[in-house]
């Protein structure tokens, strides 16, 4: 016997296709994408995001330690005028950088690393520019983890 308190699993379903149905013919797409909550501009000015090269490949700094010539103080955290949606990770670099630095003497590593930021931006025409912003170039180690 049924328990009356749920209802057949079938009018879930039935509910379910109806409303499909309802919203592809009233609205000739599925809902919720009219509205402007659910609606994305394309960035028009440029937006900044981290920025890390060791040997001139994108790369993390967290795979690097014993930095010479680059520091916490190269990282760009107030990016201005730029937005930055991964700011978190601007931050992280430079914890990152500031307490894996060489001691002081140290021979500088084998691995040129640059940081900096990425700014990117949509053209008018629908096609991506990103352009890079070295701010500081040293030496680090990879790391032996």
């Amino acid at each position: 016997m049924a328990n009356r308190a749920e209802p057949p699993w079938e009018i879930g379903w039935l509910a379910a296709a109806a409303f499909a149905a309802l919203a592809v013919v009233s609205r000739g797409a599925i809902p919720f994408f009219v509205y402007p909550m659910f609606a994305f501009e394309a960035p028009r000015e440029p937006m900044a995001m981290p920025l890390f090269r060791a040997d001139g490949e994108i790369d993390s700094p967290m795979a690097y330690e014993g930095f010479v010539g680059v520091g916490p103080e190269h990282v760009d955290l107030a990016h201005v005028p730029y937005p930055c949606t991964a700011e978190h990770l601007l931050h992280e670099f430079a914890q990152h950088l500031e307490q894996h630095q060489a001691p002081p003497g140290a021979p500088e590593g084998p691995v040129e690393v640059a940081v900096g930021l990425r700014l990117a931006h949509i053209r008018d025409d629908g096609t991506v520019e990103v352009v890079e912003r070295i701010d500081k170039r040293g030496y680090a180690w990879r790391a032996l983890r």
